[in-house]
């Protein structure tokens, strides 16, 4: 495919002669004109020289009555991302406009529509929405048919051709969204469902639309040059990918076929996702198939993160408010069909020129108005490598091309703001492809917007936000110019706070906030339908009813918006793509009982010190500052569910009341039991080890395989890895006993013991020989927890004790009991040590003033042996952490975080199992990247452990019918498997080959110990 910028700049130069003529004779006698009521389509005289700037520009933020600032600025006007270079969030501050556009010229605003929108009755303002202006009875393009055969009116260039493009979409969609001709053949356009961009966008101010995209041809052809359906929908996915720098789900797909490694694993196999790893710089790059990828190998085509490939087409409808049944919908009829295509490609480098030159400009010539090249024939460029074009209603309601000055309109939206991608908007706001409804490649007419949960924004130092309900928050309205008065009575009290239920309500559904009532909707189709008569499009295209109060007639050049004042913290909002971390599934029916007591209060949402949720909805500390007594971010409601092992320790009762699990737990902890349920998996290489009338748990492998050991009715207990063999190790009497650990060479065990009677503690050690007993630590009325052997010198054990009210943090020599060093001494709670594999730091767990309120992990170095001060590396990561595991390879932990997840049907903080890479980064133990496991299948994990090999990760979790089962997560490939369903199967534990599983389970009735082979 050749490069077309080349013949671009030419037809540019062309098109800029003809500006430049057709301006000079025509500008003087169209000067003073009021309406157009039969508009000249080929004219390129520009009645308002600023069409491009929107009329939402000139909203009044400030309410001069009330004293009261609002901001709905931000959502175009923010921080961009590379290579978007039009930092424009300054435009928040100030109506920085040249001098024509000074005196708002969307005029239209300000015309009261009362009487002409009265003599339009209900039934004929349906009769018009509901009557097809696109295609005729027998399923032709009206559109199409006219530019066959194009007026001599809509020719620019009176060739007798249409040069442009020709509506070739018959919005007869598929089962995956593909378009298709009246032959059933393949048009090449496909239907995406997508997140509506906030406030005049939302069908409940005026409109309703869709979204379609079409690759270029080559992008659909298999390297010899025939249509391929899967090489499209593959070369889709990779473009979403990139757009959303994301990973992008796909249906199953060899890879060899295409000689491209889809998900990065490594290997040419078959790929369920396309993994998104792109940088030019570092050596990353990602491929096309097909036989674009053999055009990208020979720099024909380009590729690159947040840019289309040339080539790229998009088609946007837009219509009236379609009402039936009193539900909304897309109707047949039509307001505006608009166009865009990719025509050439730019470089990151390109853009930030540009971007500079621009701002250069504007500083030296404020008054300087933006001149686009093209015409209604050929469309208009945006000098970002776009060409646009539109079609729109004449007074009849049949769609005609727009004029030169109808489609500078969309300029405004399409060129040069923080908020697009690529001069897009909608693509970036797909729905994710992993739970989405045919992984969002539908058409709303296919499927509607109801029941859509709300999408969340990542907004810089602010973490992530439901995205309507942080609009709602700061713009106090549900449009620009505050005059949706709907939504304003349905969302906010007569003070103007927020509806507490509404607002949660919202975050399920958003229609509640998108759909307009029907009686409103009629209102906006007529008040529509008004401007179309008049044909008075270039003054102004919104439905308003009465004159709009809340705008400015006139304004001074960078006259203040009056926001600096009031939120200087608003410019400077960054806001990524829209993520959805929801899942679709249906929860299976369980107990109310179960459900009352394993749902908890919530957590405190936005206060200035504590939580904000990530893009993936981990928990991180926050310092942000969203406060105000009108506003209403709370964290969602908690699941409070599994803890691993619980044992007695010094009578925690406010362990029990979140972790209610069948254990070693006091009779009164008020447990409910978990009825097994009917098995969905096959549990394949399934053997019993142990069928004793009590309890046996805490199972542990020894590094050589041979031996497990385990807690015994309340002493520890040794047997073959058969299950043969079995021996009590250390009869404990009344003694309570738990938490074994083997040293490295499968010699010793470490344990935990605990009598009631006196309420002390000790840490012992055992020989897995003879049994033979010895005390490192205690007996002490000091609380003691969780000992672990150092893995590499098998002598020292790593504890945590309580003394005084103070956990903190000890190392005890084996060998030299009398050799104990005191590793932290701060009021902060510091518990549950790790050893990383190499024996030189400890991992563990951070509570800050002492309680379980936010917990994190430090890292601990000793540069100067354990007699000295250690290093303390704070953590930089997820929150609320429970180290389980360290990788063999000591490049990875796995622990239990804090997150919010979807998996239960609606939004819940729990606790999920994470893999983080752990690195140490200017003093912090930093982790660089983290990824929840679970994939939203679980309602909350515990227990991680790496195999072996450091290549999967086994954990328990509660599934989505409150049943404890065993998963695996495969690391490269970021596949999850579910290994057991029918029992309440806990506490995984590698063999040291990595194919068996040990783990305790009550399926039989008691809590036994079970081996399972790991496919």
């Amino acid at each position: 495919m050749k490069k077309e910028r080349p013949f671009f700049l030419i037809f540019v130069l062309a098109l800029t002669l003809a500006l430049l003529t057709s301006c000079s004779s025509n500008e003087d006698k169209n000067q003073g004109e009021q309406r157009l009521d039969v508009p000249d389509i080929t004219s390129k005289v520009l009645v308002n020289k600023t069409a491009y700037l929107p009329s939402q520009c000139y909203t009044k933020t400030e309410d001069t009555a009330t004293g009261k600032t609002y901001n709905p600025c931000y959502t175009c006007h923010h921080e961009s991302t590379r290579p978007n270079y039009w930092n424009d969030g300054v435009l928040q501050q100030s109506y920085s406009m040249p001098a024509p556009a000074l005196v708002n010229p969307w005029t239209n605003l300000f015309k009261n529509k009362t009487e002409a929108v009265n003599a339009i009755s209900d039934q004929e303002i349906l009769n018009y929405v509901n009557t097809n202006n696109y295609k005729d009875n027998d399923g032709n393009i009206i559109l199409t048919n006219k530019l066959n055969l194009v007026p001599a009116g809509w020719d620019y260039d009176k060739d007798g051709e249409w040069s442009g493009y020709i509506p070739d979409c018959y919005f007869n969609f598929d089962s995956e969204g593909f378009d298709k001709d009246k032959s059933g053949e393949y048009t090449g356009w496909r239907a995406f469902a997508y997140y509506p961009f906030p406030g005049t966008f939302w069908p409940t101010n005026g409109s309703t639309d869709d979204v379609l995209i079409r690759l270029a041809p080559e992008f659909r052809q298999d390297a010899n040059g025939n249509f391929s359906l899967e090489i499209y929908k593959l070369n889709l996915a990779i473009v979403e990918a990139l757009i959303k720098e994301q990973d992008v789900a796909i249906d199953p797909v060899n890879e060899t076929n295409y000689g491209v490694d889809l998900d990065k694993n490594g290997i040419l196999g078959t790929a369920s996702f396309v993994k998104y790893d792109w940088n030019a710089r570092e050596g990353r790059f990602m491929y096309y198939v097909g036989k674009a990828k053999a055009l990208q190998e020979s720099g024909q085509v380009h590729l690159a993160a947040r840019l289309y490939p040339e080539g790229t087409e998009f088609l946007h409808s837009v219509r009236y408010i379609g009402t039936t049944n009193n539900e909304i919908h897309l109707p047949g009829r039509m307001k505006e069909l608009r166009y865009a295509v990719k025509k050439y490609w730019l470089t990151y480098a390109d853009f930030e020129n540009d971007a500079s030159n621009d701002a250069d400009e504007e500083f030296l010539q404020p008054d300087h108005t933006t001149t686009y090249v093209g015409d209604n024939e050929k469309g208009l460029m945006n000098n970002q490598g776009w060409v646009y074009q539109g079609f729109i209603e004449d007074s009849k309601g049949d769609l005609r091309p727009q004029s030169y000055e109808e489609t500078v309109f969309c300029m405004g939206c399409h060129a040069k703001i923080g908020a697009t991608t690529d001069n897009t908007f909608a693509f970036a706001r797909k729905f994710d492809a992993k739970d989405s409804f045919q992984k969002g490649w539908y058409h709303w007419t296919q499927k509607s917007l109801s029941g859509v949960r709300e999408p969340k924004v990542e907004v810089k130092d602010y973490g992530m936000q439901y995205e309507y309900s942080f609009y709602l928050m700061y713009n106090k309205a549900g449009d620009e110019f505050r005059g949706n008065s709907e939504v304003i009575d349905k969302f906010f009290d007569t003070s103007g706070n927020i509806k507490e239920n509404i607002i949660t309500a919202l975050h399920d559904d958003v229609t509640l906030l998108l759909n307009p009532s029907v009686s409103r909707a009629l209102e906006l189709n007529k008040a529509y339908r008004t401007i179309v008569q008049e044909q008075s499009f270039i003054y102004g295209r919104d439905a308003n009813v009465s004159p709009a109060v809340n705008v400015h007639e006139t304004v001074e050049q960078n006259q203040s918006t009056s926001l600096a004042e009031v939120n200087p913290t608003m410019f400077a909002q960054h806001f990524n793509p829209v993520y959805s971390i929801f899942d679709t599934g249906i929860l299976s029916p369980f107990s109310e009982p179960l459900k009352t007591d394993v749902i908890g209060t919530g957590m405190t949402g936005p206060d200035g010190t504590k939580y904000v949720a990530d893009q993936y909805g981990l928990i991180q500390k926050s310092s942000y500052s969203l406060n105000g007594a009108d506003v209403y971010f709370p964290f969602p409601e908690r699941h409070t569910l599994p803890v691993r092992h619980l044992v007695p320790n010094e009578n925690g009762a406010s362990c029990y009341t979140c972790h209610r699990l069948a254990g070693p737990v006091p009779s009164q902890s008020n447990q409910h039991p978990i009825t097994p349920a009917v098995t969905d998996v096959v549990e394949t290489g399934m053997t019993q080890l142990t069928s004793f009338a009590g309890t046996e748990e805490n199972p542990r492998w020894s590094p050589d395989g041979s031996k497990i050991v385990f807690v015994k009715d309340k002493a520890l207990a040794v047997m073959n890895s058969d299950g043969s063999g079995v021996q009590t190790l250390t009869p404990s009497g009344s003694n309570i006993q738990g938490w074994p650990e083997w040293n490295a060479d499968s010699s010793k065990i470490v344990f935990w013991e605990y009598n009631p009677s006196t309420s002390e503690y000790s840490i012992k050690t055992v020989t897995a020989a003879l049994g033979s007993e010895t005390t490192i630590v205690g007996p002490t009325t000091d609380v003691l927890d969780r000992p672990q052997w150092n893995p590499v010198d098998h002598d020292h054990i790593a504890y945590s004790a309580k003394n005084s009210g103070n956990w903190d943090l000890w190392i005890v020599q084996s060998s030299v009991p009398a050799n104990k060093y005191r590793l932290t001494t701060a009021a902060d709670m510091e518990t549950n040590p790790h050893w990383s594999p190499d024996g030189t730091k400890i991992l563990y767990k951070n509570a800050a003033g002492g309680d379980y309120g936010l917990t994190e992990e430090f890292m601990l170095s000793f540069p100067g042996g354990y007699g000295s001060a250690p290093t303390t590396y704070p953590w930089e990561g997820p929150q609320s952490i429970q180290m389980s595991d360290w990788s063999p390879d000591g490049t990875k932990i796995v622990y239990t975080a804090e997150a919010v997840t979807g998996a239960s049907g609606s939004d819940k903080v729990s606790y999920l199992i994470v893999v983080s890479d752990v690195s140490i980064v200017d003093g912090k133990a930093k982790a660089t990247t983290s990824t929840i496991v679970s994939q939203s299948l679980t309602l909350a994990d515990r227990g991680g452990m790496f195999s072996p090999d450091s290549t999967k990760v086994a954990f328990w979790a509660w599934d989505k019918a409150y049943r404890a089962t065993l998963w695996v997560y495969n690391i490269a490939t970021k596949s999850l498997t579910r290994i057991t369903s029918h029992g309440s199967d806990f506490d995984p534990q590698w063999n040291h080959d990595g194919t068996k599983l040990l783990f305790q389970s009550n399926r039989k009735g008691s809590m036994d110990l079970w081996v399972i082979s790991v496919p």
